[in-house]
């Protein structure tokens, strides 16, 4: 048999994540980022879309007060695991 997951929304509390505030500059510049990140998706435009994941990781880890060390190994911590972006993949 087979073990299937389904998150319980609760986990959600346990992240620092603010309701979108469109008065905050930060916040629209995520998602201004966002959705650079998704154009250059759709077009299938690797290099840009690899550009925006990279600022948009930065850009969160600032927000959640992550050292650019802190983001340095979440960023290992992903590769390692084997997962891939979208930019990355084949």
């Amino acid at each position: 048999g087979s073990i299937t997951l389904h998150p319980d929304p609760h986990v959600i509390r346990g992240v620092r994540l603010e309701v979108f505030r469109p008065d905050s500059a930060g916040h629209r510049e995520l998602a201004e980022l966002s959705r650079a990140a998704h154009a250059a998706a759709a077009r299938d435009d690797r290099t840009a879309l690899a550009e925006g994941e990279a600022e948009l990781d930065r850009r969160a880890g600032d927000a959640w007060g992550l050292t650019r060390a802190d983001q340095s190994a979440i960023a290992a911590a992903l590769r390692a695991s084997g997962r891939r972006r979208r930019s990355e993949s084949e």
